[in-house]
């Protein structure tokens, strides 16, 4: 079984080896890396261990390089139900981001204007 982490929140300056010795605490590493693009950090990354790491991975007390960072059990895109997703972006996200575009026309309404 595959023990794999989604690091996020990185700081832009984090390495590989960084995310090796940060989460080694946790249990032994069998992968760590920062997704790169252009040679420049994109902030999140990944961490494999051996077997399961200890439970306080998933406390919300982790940090790399002195920042706090989310971390996530990794999902395979293969476990993502179709129906949770509209274009590849889940229904959520989507759903929330209407209710913020929605909220923000209310808030911009004009004088004498109806509620729509």
């Amino acid at each position: 079984m595959v023990h794999k982490y989604f690091i996020g929140g990185l700081p832009s300056e984090a390495s590989h080896d960084d995310l090796r010795r940060e989460f080694g605490q946790y249990g032994e590493i069998t992968e760590a890396f920062v997704m790169m693009r252009d040679g420049t950090s994109r902030r999140f990354g990944f961490v494999t261990f051996v077997q399961r790491p200890s439970e306080k991975l998933l406390s919300g007390e982790a940090q790399v390089l002195g920042k706090p960072v989310a971390v996530k059990r990794a999902v395979s895109q293969d476990d993502i139900d179709p129906a949770s997703t509209v274009g590849g972006k889940k229904k959520k996200w989507m759903e929330k981001n209407a209710c913020r575009r929605a909220s923000s026309r209310l808030l911009k309404k004009r004088p004498g204007e109806p509620f729509l």
